[in-house]
C-alpha cells in the first residue's frame, strides 16, 4: 500500500563565509517534522531529518529517498538554507560544505534532483525549497531569476510538484516572531488550522497548499511562492484537517437550539430542519454551513441574521428554502427584506 516518506535537509551554517548564517532552518525542519508525523493530520510513516549536512551525505539521503520508493508511495523533499544560482543559471542548494566558487563539485544542483527524481518510481512526488538565491558573483550577464531556474527543473521532472518559498531575487524571510521562516510557519500554520484546506472537506491537496501560501506569505514577507505541477499531482492529498464539529460539538449545539426553541427566539420549523441536518451524518451541511449554526446556538449571529445567511446558502437548485414569519421578525436586530 501507500508509503508516506519525506526528507527533511536543513542548513543553518556553512563553512564558506560567502554565505550568511541563518538562525531559524532548524527550527523549520522540527516544525514540519512535527506536522508530517502527526498520525491524524499528514500521518507520514518515514521522516528522515539531516541538520546541517554536507553535500555527499544530502546526495545519499536525496537518493535514498527516491530509489527506495514504489509506485503508489509518496515522497517529499524539504530544503531550508540558502540557494544559490551558479553561472549557467542552474541552481544549487547550499549545504555546510558548499563552496561559492565550486558550487557544482560541492552544492546539491538542481540537476541532481532532477535525476534522482525522475529515477524514482513514486508517482506522488513533492519538492519543497524554503530558501532564496542569490545571483552568479560578477556575472550579471548570467543572472536568471530564481523562478526561471526552478520552474526549468520542474517542467524536467514529470509528476512532481514543486513548491518554491520566493521568486527571483526576494530573500525568504526569517521571522524572529515566529522563530522561523515566514514561508514554513505560515505552511505549518495553513495545514494545521485548515485554513490550507478545500472548503468543506478538510482536506489540503498540494494545489491548494501551494494557492495559499501563495497569497498569503505576501502579507507577512516581501516574497511571493511560485508553485509548478507539471504531471498533475496537485491534486494529491497532504493532509486531512480533522473537522472541530464532531459528536461532542452537535449535541452542545442541539442543546443551545432546544433553548432558544424554548425561549421562542427559533420556531418549530427551523429547529426540526436545523436538528435534522446536524442528526444525518451522510447528508450533513458542509462546514461553513455548520458553522453558521454555531454562530447561532452560541448567539454570535440573532435569529433573522442567521435565517437570512442560512436561506443564502440554500439559494442552490434543490435545496430547499426557510420561510421567515412575519410575527417572527419582531425584535429581532434589523427588519426582514423583503
Amino acid at each position: 500500500g501507500l508509503v508516506r516518506r519525506a526528507l527533511l535537509c536543513a542548513c543553518r551554517e556553512d563553512r564558506d563565509p560567502a554565505f550568511t548564517p541563518l538562525k531559524y532552518p532548524l527550527n523549520d525542519i522540527e516544525e514540519i517534522r512535527h506536522l508530517l508525523e502527526e498520525h491524524d493530520l499528514c500521518g507520514f510513516e518515514e521522516v528522515e531529518v539531516l541538520a546541517n549536512p554536507g553535500r555527499g551525505e544530502a546526495h545519499e539521503a536525496v537518493e535514498h529517498l527516491t530509489a527506495d520508493s514504489n509506485q503508489d508511495d509518496l515522497i517529499l523533499f524539504y530544503f531550508s538554507g540558502h540557494g544559490k544560482l551558479a553561472q549557467d543559471g542552474s541552481v544549487s542548494l547550499v549545504l555546510s560544505d558548499t563552496k561559492e566558487n565550486r558550487l557544482h563539485s560541492t552544492g546539491l544542483l538542481d540537476d541532481q534532483l532532477r535525476i534522482l527524481f525522475n529515477a524514482s518510481r513514486a508517482r506522488q512526488r513533492v519538492i519543497i525549497l524554503d530558501c532564496c538565491y542569490s545571483g552568479a558573483v560578477g556575472e550579471e550577464g548570467f543572472k536568471r531569476a530564481s523562478g526561471d531556474a526552478v520552474e526549468a527543473m520542474a517542467q524536467q521532472i514529470k509528476g512532481t510538484f514543486v513548491l518554491a518559498a520566493s521568486n527571483k531575487f526576494q530573500p525568504a524571510m526569517e521571522c524572529n516572531e515566529a522563530k522561523g521562516s515566514a514561508f514554513t510557519s505560515c505552511l505549518v500554520e495553513g495545514v494545521r488550522t485548515g485554513a490550507a484546506a478545500e472548503k468543506d472537506s478538510g482536506r489540503v491537496t498540494l494545489a491548494k497548499l501551494g494557492e495559499y501560501l501563495a497569497r498569503e506569505v505576501p502579507l507577512r514577507s516581501n516574497q511571493q511562492p511560485k508553485f509548478w505541477d507539471f504531471g498533475g499531482v496537485g491534486g494529491t492529498v497532504i493532509a486531512n484537517v480533522p473537522s472541530r464539529f464532531d459528536a461532542a460539538w452537535t449535541e452542545q449545539t442541539l442543546k443551545g437550539l432546544r433553548q432558544m426553541l424554548t425561549r421562542e427566539q427559533i420556531d418549530d420549523a427551523l429547529f426540526v430542519e436545523l436538528q435534522q441536518s446536524l442528526g444525518d451524518v451522510s447528508g450533513r451541511p458542509p462546514e461553513h454551513r455548520l458553522q453558521l449554526i454555531d454562530d447561532l446556538a452560541q448567539r454570535r449571529l440573532k435569529p433573522l441574521s442567521f435565517l437570512r445567511k442560512w436561506n443564502e446558502e440554500l439559494q442552490a437548485p434543490n435545496a430547499g428554502r426557510v420561510e421567515v414569519p412575519l410575527d417572527f421578525a419582531r425584535d429581532q436586530d434589523r427588519p426582514p427584506m423583503g
